[in-house]
């Protein structure tokens, strides 16, 4: 018996190397491909943004955007990023690349820790492969790990949280120490530190353990310290980039929250309503989670009805079963995701703020394999359903356009932010002072401009010009020469400037030669005699 076990814990870790060795080729395939080819495929503009002020602070000037300090970033990834910059100080693309590599680490340390986490909770050997293929061939999850951003730190430090909670049984037993409980609230902390939201993460935690102590009647001074402990553990960690955001920018609160909040109301006048927006938002939302999950949905539904069909009136209380265990995933995603679609909102990013909620569909999913695995009877319909389930899994992915697109893809005109901030340096004489919504790629590319923000994700004052309807004359005030962007971004300035005038900004041309994301370029020039009139 110790032999055969032995013998299978051999092989499941061969699978386990081979499968990070998968998972980090994938995604580096990716990270390596000519900078101009994956610009339009996964970086944002923000990435852009949060490169910049790694490079300022790189420099010495400390977290910098054009006019001001900011603390408009997520801080572990910038801090990261700030070495590489102090190795290649004036290369622009080199730290890019960089940059993807080390997400794609933390992705593909991501990957092992589900794994191994799947192996906990389920004696199945088929559960931890099929988790690790939803998570491998992923086309969103491929993405993630090279979109230039924090994304794939959060989540690893997500799982992490997680992968430490289960496996040292912080709701279930008694028997711990205070240091575990510390510990796991500095993990917390370092969630925090990648990206704001996952006070959410902690939130979750301190409900699940609360109720669970509820649950088994032993809420008291015990759970009361426990809580205390992680609170303190995540404040240990996350306390010095508050005083350090203070020391800077006089503030705590991230301002890029604020303005996309804004930007999004900005579009129904801030009189939002369930039928010109909330409506949308919460659509918005639902779609941005079924893109990168649906398939493992249907899975979920497709062998939890098997399930039915095999254990009948016994299928509901064993599929609740095996879901139970992740509840405090469950309550931080439902967390995450109300957060988003009903306060926060930024539709237009939602694929990346609800990312994490694919955890949890990986969760459900190796439970529910799991569970078909130990309870359908019938050998022949079960290898014929999990085969079937697992080549559904990964040919879904391998099959859809946007997962060549990766690879193969050479459209460099009709997506991404590079060629703007090129053909800016390329076109202004240097110090020409440029304004825009979209100052990621061009203050990054156009370092020998002075690039001004104007959406307020990085710019405090312009987010109070904006909140106070006078952004045109912040634009004058701060003197820009020039404003480039898409219409939706004039369309901004005009509906939060209240004394705007039709020739405040007057056309210039229609830039040619590229879009991003099918959308095309304008620039304007600020008339500053209206300004004197």
């Amino acid at each position: 018996m110790g032999r055969a076990r032995h013998f299978t814990m051999k092989r499941l870790n061969l699978s386990l190397s081979a499968l990070v060795l998968i998972n980090f080729l994938l995604r580096l395939f990716v990270a390596v491909r000519p900078l101009k080819y994956i610009d339009g495929l996964t970086i944002p503009d923000d990435a852009y943004l949060a490169l910049t002020i790694a490079r300022n602070i790189a420099g010495g000037l400390g977290p910098l955007y054009s006019l001001d300090y900011t603390n408009g970033f997520q801080p572990l990834y910038v801090f990261l990023m700030v070495p590489v910059y102090w190795l290649f100080p004036r290369d622009l693309i080199m730290p890019v690349h960089i940059s993807l590599v080390i997400l794609t680490l933390f992705d593909t340390a991501t990957l092992y820790l589900i794994y191994k986490l799947v192996s906990r909770f389920t004696e199945s050997t088929v559960a931890p492969l099929f988790a690790a293929a939803a998570w491998i061939f992923n086309p969103a999850a491929i993405r993630t790990a090279n979109n230039g951003l924090e994304t794939s730190i959060s989540m690893f430090f997500i799982v992490l949280t997680y992968f430490f909670y289960r496996k040292y049984r912080l709701n279930e037993r008694d028997d711990k120490s205070w240091q575990t409980f510390l510990a796991f609230g500095m993990i917390v902390g370092l969630a925090m530190l990648a990206r704001i939201d996952n006070i959410i993460l902690l939130c979750a935690f301190l409900t699940d353990l609360i109720i669970s102590s509820i649950r088994n009647r032993r809420l008291g001074l015990l759970t009361i310290s426990r809580a205390f402990l992680i609170v303190s553990g995540a404040a240990i960690v996350y306390l010095p980039w508050l005083a350090y955001s203070h020391h800077y920018t006089g503030g705590f609160i991230p301002i890029s929250g604020q303005a996309v909040r804004f930007m999004s109301l900005s579009t129904v006048n801030h009189a939002s309503t369930w039928a010109n927006w909330y409506s949308f938002s919460l659509s918005e939302a639902i779609n941005a989670v079924a893109r990168g999950t649906g398939i493992y949905l249907a899975v979920i539904v497709l062998l939890s009805g098997l399930i039915f069909l095999q254990q009948g009136r016994n299928a509901p209380g064993l599929i609740l079963s095996a879901f139970r265990p992740h509840n405090s995933v469950l309550i931080y995603s439902l967390a995450l995701f109300v957060s988003y679609a009903f306060i926060v909102f930024g539709t237009g990013y939602f694929s990346r703020y609800l990312y994490p909620i694919t955890f949890l569909v990986i969760l459900y999913l190796a439970s529910i394999v799991g569970l078909f695995e130990k309870v359908a009877a019938g050998g022949k319909l079960k290898i014929i359903s999990m085969v079937f389930v697992g080549a559904l899994i990964i040919l879904s992915s391998l099959l859809r356009p946007g997962f060549r697109a990766l690879y193969f893809s050479h459209d460099t005109t009709s997506s991404g932010y590079m060629n703007l901030g090129l053909w800016a340096r390329d076109t202004f004489p240097d110090g020409t002072t440029i304004g825009s919504s979209q100052t990621g790629a061009l203050g990054y590319f156009a370092n020998n401009l002075r690039v001004i923000n104007l959406d307020g994700v990085v710019n405090k004052k312009c987010f109070e010009s904006l909140q106070q309807r006078r952004n045109m004359e912040y634009i004058r005030d701060t003197g820009i020469e020039y404003v480039v962007g898409w219409t939706v971004n004039f369309d901004f300035i005009k509906r939060e400037s209240s004394n705007f005038k039709q020739d405040d900004l007057i056309l210039v041309n229609k830039i040619n030669g590229f879009q991003s994301w099918w959308n095309d370029w304008y620039l304007y020039k600020v008339n500053y005699a209206r300004a004197r009139q």
